[in-house]
């Protein structure tokens, strides 16, 4: 207590004794045997009505033992069952949780994880993922400031997440091996590269990778086959040394429509995963091969870039032309694009007006203005002699086909003349323009259409260096050539818009998620974000029908489904209140990646416990485990001390005191009537 807290509770005791005192003594006319005893009651109630009201501060020690946290986390996933270990994983909890030494030294927590971490309720080993690093993380951060080693009764085969075997763990992991430690010969298909699409009465390439591991020479047959049909077949010879195979074929596409084919890989002698010898793969093949002609009057690194990342689309064909007198034939191309127009373009910009050709512009400080402004109909821009450069600002409310953002605001600015653009067509846009700093409403990239056709300008040179930034930073250009071909796509289409786009992957698999995108117009073409869309799905094998609605997310209808029963889906979406929907079908495939881990990964788990200054156990040492975790000299129960600071108004029986203290006066004056 405060020296402020004692000096009120001295004057407290002054102020009842004088209370007391004055009622008793002073004011009483006479004295009885009873008036030293009424006087302490009275004065010790007052004191204690005051001792309340003034309600000083108590403080107390006390020691608190802090046991040493065990957290059991157990793999709940389907490779368990199939590794049939079910009955390892209950004998060892069984074991933890029998031990009363391990119970009275640790305070045991049980979890279970296989997508996630959750508290270990029922164990079903049904979840056909495991991201074991994300259950090590969660348990870290859990006990972040305490000392709370982890047991990890797992197969150790993760299929989610970063590798577990370089996480650094702050506690011990104790990981407990289930399931068969052996490694067994085995031949799979670990990768397999194919387009999305193929041109009709051409070839398309697919390319396949097998890996053998095992310990002898094998020979085995690897065949593609399209329904009942071998489409080819070849010998692969393995070794020990030279245990991997590629296979590059090209396969004929004789008929439009969605083709399915398998991949596979003969299977060894007593082979025990011959899940993975096979692999499905989907090619659409379309009757049409879109032409590009590339017009222009100048040398430029843009060129080039644009004629390759337009090319990755194997459907489509880029034709640079620098002689601009030479006559065109523009009926034979999808798309004309016309790279920094100036007088030499006159008469080509007349024949794209006769032949109503769709257009595509890009502008650059070599763009002769005064000329382009006079000779087409879409845009005129008031041109300055002076350059800028030209950031890129994304627009999320852009709706005439999907894109996503790929970085624009970190890629370097383009170059071109400053002055305010006009466009005389409806047009929307893609890009915005940024200086330095300093976000515009003047657009860097549009689209804009004239009836059936479609146009679009970039008002910019030096794209080729997004490119390259894409190269560098993602280790491949893909992200900025797919941003290209949805343009390129768009603008060659010769086909009107129609009303409900959708986009989906026609192959999946049964552990995996398709998601749906759709884009819905109005009677104008324009983004409807009002609409409500729903798909009805049937499987072929049960005829069971079930109706889900899309949901809206940033100008797109997105739909996603996940645990989907093997088999072949017809589907029907349509907009609500609208005679307008579209049909398809697509097949999931009954696939397990779970199933493929025929053999625990001990090495890995034995990596982990190792760096994390833990140790790796077999299924059958549980009971050395727990005898090292009750010698293990790091794990102690610690005595805390506590400190309690707690208010004598929270002391109850006080009040009870003062309430006794009064009865009792009352009831001694009552019967000495002196009331």
């Amino acid at each position: 207590m405060t020296t402020e807290t004692i000096l009120l509770i001295f004057l407290a005791v002054v102020i009842a004794s004088f209370i007391s005192y004055f009622q008793y003594y002073f004011r009483a006319k006479k004295r009885t045997r009873e008036t030293a005893f009424l006087a302490s009651l009275r004065g010790l109630s007052v004191l204690t009505l005051l001792i309340l009201l003034i309600n000083p501060k108590i403080k107390t020690l006390q020691l608190v033992e802090e046991k040493p946290i065990l957290n059991v986390a157990v793999d709940n996933s389907t490779s368990i069952r199939y590794a049939k270990a079910e009955s390892q994983i209950n004998s060892s909890i069984q074991q933890l949780r029998a031990d009363q030494e391990l119970n009275a030294k640790y305070t045991l927590n049980y979890y279970s994880f296989a997508d996630e971490l959750t508290a270990l309720d029922t164990l079903k080993f049904d979840i056909s993922q495991t991201n074991i690093i994300n259950a090590l993380q969660g348990l870290n951060e859990i006990n972040r400031d305490k000392i709370a080693p982890i047991v990890v009764l797992t197969d150790g085969n993760q299929t989610q997440g970063n590798d577990y075997r370089y996480y650094a763990s702050k506690q011990p992991i104790y990981p407990v091996v289930v399931g068969d430690t052996m490694r067994y010969e085995d031949l799979k298909i670990t990768q397999l590269n194919v387009n999305a699409y193929a041109s009709l009465e051409h070839k398309f390439p697919v390319e396949v990778f097998v890996q053998y591991e095992g310990y002898s020479n094998v020979t085995k047959q690897f065949t593609i086959r399209q329904g009942n049909q071998t489409v080819y077949s070849t010998m692969l010879r393995f070794s020990p040394e030279e245990n991997a195979q590629q296979v590059q074929v090209n396969l004929p596409a004789n008929s439009i429509g969605l083709k399915h084919y398998v991949a596979s890989i003969s299977a060894l002698e007593n082979e025990k995963n011959t899940i993975n010898n096979r692999r499905n793969f989907s090619v659409e093949v379309i009757d049409e091969q879109a032409k590009i002609l590339l017009l222009t009057s100048i040398k430029h690194p843009d060129v080039g870039m644009l004629k390759r990342s337009i090319e990755t689309n194997k459907l489509i064909k880029v034709e640079v032309e620098e002689d601009l007198t030479k006559e065109l034939n523009l009926r034979g191309y999808q798309l004309v694009i016309l790279y920094q127009p100036n007088a030499k373009f006159k008469k080509i910009l007349a024949d794209i007006e006769a032949e109503k050709s769709n257009v595509f512009f890009i502008s650059g400080v070599q763009t002769d203005w005064a000329f382009l402004n006079q000779n087409q109909p879409y845009f005129t821009k008031n041109s300055l002699s002076s350059s800028e450069e030209y950031g890129a600002d994304f627009n999320a409310d852009f709706d005439e086909f999907i894109v996503d953002d790929i970085g624009f605001s970190s890629f370097a600015p383009l170059q071109s003349s400053f002055g305010q653009i006009n466009f005389k067509q409806a047009a929307k846009s893609l890009l915005f323009q940024r200086i330095e700093n300093f976000s515009t409403d003047e657009p860097l990239l549009s689209t804009f259409t004239m009836g059936e056709r479609r146009g679009a300008i970039l008002f910019g040179e030096g794209i080729w260096k997004w490119r390259m930034l894409t190269q560098i930073e993602q280790k491949s250009p893909v992200g900025f050539d797919e941003f290209m071909h949805k343009i390129i796509q768009y603008l060659s289409s010769t086909k009107r818009a129609s009303r409900l786009e959708l986009s989906y992957d026609p192959l999946t698999y049964s552990n995996g998620i398709l998601q749906f995108n759709a884009q819905y117009y109005d009677a104008n073409y324009v983004f409807d974000p009002s609409g409500e869309l729903r798909i009805t799905l049937t499987h072929q094998e049960d005829d069971k029908k079930q109706t889900i609605p899309f949901a809206l997310k940033n100008n797109t209808f997105e739909l996603k489904l996940s645990d989907l029963a093997p088999g072949t889906y017809n589907f029907t979406v349509n907009v609500v209140n609208q005679n307008i929907q579209k049909s398809g079908f697509f097949r999931v495939l009954d696939y397990d990646i779970e199933q493929q881990m025929t053999s625990s990964n001990y090495r890995g788990l034995a990596q982990l416990a190792g760096a994390s200054k833990g140790a790796t156990y077999s299924s059958d040492q549980v009971s050395v485990l727990i005898s090292n975790l009750l010698n293990d000299s790091q794990y102690k129960t610690i005595q805390r001390s506590k400190e309690t600071i707690k208010s004598l108004i929270e002391i109850r029986w006080l009040l009870a005191i003062l309430v006794v203290l009064l009865a009792l006066e009352w009831l001694v004056r009552k019967y000495r009537g002196l009331i």
